[in-house]
């Protein structure tokens, strides 16, 4: 479960990025969590690496075998397969060609994309190759290269959303991570959207206690940190020394070290 003040910083940071920022609210979650969205990036690429390291040597040999195999399948008469045939090869070159060239730093929907492209033409040319029943040597090792290839690629669309139910310890890394993320970016979105439709109760409790203030004149960063304690104190009822105490830590982290006495004494005061 993610921690407290990992959730209250995480808040924090949310309200202020809306406030700050005017992308579409899928790009400000994005913002908010890119580090841990970095995190789990690099375990995907790393695991890929390791789950696919045989494609390269695998795709070489489809492609090698495809000018043969293609005749023999349109003397067999089997056009449609042969059309697949075509089909495959191309996904499989697009897909060779992301993965070699996958980096840390990588948006992996591309690659992802990819995968489930090539994973579809090669599952339909498998199918063809069986209702064939071909058994031409040729035909038969194309047929054991389909099979392998559409292996791998069913790994990659495991790595992409990774499954408690996985069966392979190699990706409990990332399913972890990625159980870690959902949980503090749901709690998150719970007491931001929470926060949101009680905006006006929180002002106007806070800005009571700001007699020579006013919204304008305080910082975006101490306005939402005034914003989580009234709504900590006011509508979660957590203890209030509690709240203060945490709501300095984030005032020193993220704002300036001369607004903790009005962050104190405004909280302090909340009943």
């Amino acid at each position: 479960m993610p921690k407290q003040r990992e959730i209250r910083e995480k808040v924090l940071l949310s309200l202020f990025t809306a406030a700050t920022h005017e992308e579409s609210e899928a790009d400000l979650w994005d913002l908010c969590f890119e580090p841990e969205l970095g995190r789990i990036s690099k375990l995907k690429i790393k695991t890929l690496k390791h789950q696919l390291q045989s494609f390269p040597r695998l795709h070489e040999e489809f492609i090698s075998i495809i000018p043969i195999t293609s005749t023999l399948l349109r003397s067999y008469e089997q056009k449609d397969a042969a059309k697949a045939l075509v089909t495959a090869r191309k996904l499989s070159e697009e897909f060779h060609r992301r993965f070699q060239k996958l980096k840390a730093d990588d948006d992996l929907d591309a690659f992802f994309t990819s995968a489930k492209g090539l994973k579809s033409a090669l599952a339909k040319l498998d199918q063809l190759l069986k209702d064939a029943g071909l058994a031409d040597l040729q035909i038969q090792r194309l047929a054991n290269l389909t099979v392998k290839l559409l292996e791998l690629t069913n790994r990659s669309t495991l790595i992409a959303e990774p499954s408690e139910t996985s069966e392979d310890k190699s990706l409990l890394p990332l399913v972890k991570a990625t159980n870690e993320y959902n949980l503090l970016r749901a709690e998150t979105a719970g007491h931001v959207a929470t926060i949101q439709e009680n905006l006006d109760l929180l002002d106007e409790k806070t800005q009571a206690q700001l007699a020579n203030y006013s919204q304008e004149q305080i910082g975006k960063v101490e306005r939402n940190i005034l914003r989580l304690g009234a709504y900590e104190i006011l509508i979660l009822k957590l203890p209030k020394a509690v709240v203060i105490n945490e709501s300095l830590e984030l005032t020193k982290r993220y704002a300036s070290y001369d607004a903790a006495p009005l962050i104190n004494g405004v909280l302090d005061k909340l009943n």
